[in-house]
């Protein structure tokens, strides 16, 4: 389920989650976190990177990998990367 007033580059970054995770709706998006979550381990987190470097156009720093813990994170680490609306 998307948030009610996501952003499309949150609304991107909760259909690449839910595919990565296998989530299925309705999600509460406040319990999926890095690590608490049992799908989310650290391969999964890398191949979330992967996509978004991909998906975005970015380049992400060891100190943005271990900042992107759950939703809000990720969209936060692609934020401060310039990463808008128009481009989600």
């Amino acid at each position: 389920m998307t948030s009610v007033g996501a952003t499309s580059v949150e609304t991107s970054v909760e259909r690449l989650l839910t595919d990565l995770l296998y989530l299925e709706e309705p999600i509460d998006w406040g319990t999926i976190r890095y690590q608490e979550t049992e799908a989310w381990d650290s391969l999964v987190h890398m191949a979330l990177v992967t996509e978004l470097e991909s998906d975005f156009g970015v380049i992400l720093s060891d100190d943005d990998i271990m900042t992107m813990e759950d939703l809000p994170g990720v969209v936060a680490v692609l934020t401060a990367h310039g990463v808008t609306d128009s481009q989600g």
